[in-house]
């Protein structure tokens, strides 16, 4: 496998003047205007040196006059949230959503709210609760935390989680998925949580929800003597039909689980000849994974045609930039950069078209030749999502969920540059390379791959602990059996 080888500033000083609860230690640091200014000036030079498609959504001198905008606004000193605030519109003009400050936390023992969230297109819904008490309903549409409506946290919260172009269904999944973490963060810290909830029922629940810290909640998450390994298969004999849950295409996740993807690829492919399978699912809800190799050798399992993950691999860092102290060292990343990437005359440098990366590979004799479903929402991402844009580019698969979390038309990945701002300390992810997938997006430029079906988890089917696509799709597949 080859790969596995080888108006800003006006909106955002407006933001500024909310109340963001009770001020933590990461709050009331304070920082002078020379040293904010400094720390944008460090992060201006990550977009201009490194970040390989900067000016995808402005241009350079647009997005240049927007770092220029917040310069002049540095004129007090100010709280490292407040001027975290200050630079997020520079993050969200770049529009990918893997370059981004990484979380600031308030410590391992900061009180959160202990509830899984779900953020649908009809509101903030309540998908389980930690500690397991059930004193929330599943299901239930949340009216209010603390007094405030779910609405005013959800776009306070937005303010900070950065968009991958008009993806949206990417940052609310990154929302809901960790929306106790943010709504501590940038909303109300609390020890306990007044949450008023509407249940499916129609009955109206207000219950004091005790906090838990970080530690805790991950805990209650972890049955004591399970472990739920990443790649599972589900027998559905009824209808012929293998279903395959990959909660991951991230290589060395998988390897420190013990996982050998060779192994478990060559099982799903004897299990489905050996049970007359005519249908196979491959669910990817939540998957990532930097490594495009990991796409590429799932992909063989259903390959009937020749194929190739990207037709096209970019850079603009082929050295180590000027802020590369600042910066964790990735020594391997930068050797033989050079050898591999020719200058495109523009500040960029493209993969060599001979490249074994860019080679079309041809499907194996044995490959699974019938009728294949993907299952994808706004956290399939990276790996995964290349793997889905190749299931519909090439006609292999039919798409069934969400839009995918990365961008159709070309995403970054890769190994990552991790910076930490010297003042502020807010660190920063910077991604290395830029991903042409191979085959042309049917959608928007600046939307994920879309699915051919759309569907979104159903508040009543979460209050009943049952899985909305998972449902449809198998009542699908008995219709058309």
């Amino acid at each position: 496998m080859q790969w596995r080888k080888t108006t800003f500033i006006g909106l955002a000083m407006l933001a500024c003047n909310v109340v963001l609860g009770q001020a933590g230690p990461f709050r009331s640091q304070t920082i002078s205007p020379e040293q904010a200014q400094a720390d944008l000036e460090v992060l201006r030079s990550l977009v201009a040196e490194v970040h390989p498609d900067p000016y995808r959504y402005l241009a350079e001198p647009e997005l240049m006059a927007e770092f220029d905008r917040v310069k002049d606004s540095l004129e007090r000193p100010l709280a490292v949230v407040h001027f975290r605030r200050l630079i997020m519109p520079l993050f969200r003009a770049v529009g990918d959503a893997n370059f981004h400050p990484a979380a600031t936390t308030a410590g391992p023992e900061a009180m959160r709210l202990p509830v899984k969230f779900a953020l649908l297109e009809n509101g903030l819904f309540i998908e389980d609760e930690s500690k397991g008490f059930r004193s929330l309903p599943k299901g239930g549409k949340v009216l209010s935390i603390n007094g405030l409506p779910p609405d005013s946290a959800v776009a306070r919260i937005r303010d900070f989680v950065v968009p991958e172009g008009a993806n949206t269904t990417r940052q609310n999944a990154l929302i809901a998925s960790d929306f106790s973490e943010l709504f501590d963060l940038y909303v109300d810290q609390r020890t306990d949580f007044q949450v008023v909830c509407k249940a499916q029922d129609g009955t109206i629940h207000d219950v004091q929800v005790n906090g838990m810290t970080a530690n805790e909640v991950a805990r209650s998450k972890r049955p004591q003597g399970i472990t739920l390994m990443p790649w599972t298969s589900s027998l559905y004999a009824d209808i012929s039909t293998q279903w395959l849950k990959l909660r991951t295409l991230d290589a060395d996740t998988l390897d420190m689980s013990g996982s050998n993807t060779e192994r478990f690829l060559n099982a799903a492919l004897k299990g489905s000849r050996r049970n007359s399978i005519r249908t196979l699912v491959i669910d990817l809800r939540g998957a990532g994974g930097r490594d495009l190799g990991m796409a590429e050798e799932l992909f063989g399992l259903i390959a009937q045609e020749p194929y190739r993950v990207v037709q096209d691999m970019t850079v603009r860092c082929s050295k180590p930039p000027r802020n590369y102290a600042l910066a964790t060292p990735i020594p391997e990343f930068f050797e033989g950069l050079n050898e591999h990437y020719v200058s495109d005359g523009n500040g960029g440098m493209h993969l060599r078209r001979d490249d074994p990366r860019l080679a079309l590979l041809q499907p194996l004799s044995h490959s699974f030749n019938g009728h294949v479903y993907v299952v994808c929402d706004g956290l399939t991402r990276d790996a995964a999502a290349a793997f889905v844009m190749l299931a519909k580019r090439s006609r292999r698969a039919r798409i069934v969920g969400e839009e995918v979390g990365s961008n159709a038309s070309s995403f970054t990945g890769g190994r990552e540059l991790h910076v930490t701002l010297p003042n502020s300390e807010i660190a920063v992810q910077v991604p290395l390379t830029r991903y042409v997938p191979d085959g042309t997006p049917s959608g928007p430029l600046d939307r994920g791959e879309a699915p051919h079906h759309w569907v979104q988890p159903d508040p009543s089917v979460i209050a009943r602990g049952g899985d909305t696509i998972k449902e449809r799709l198998l009542e699908l597949i008995r219709e058309l059996r």
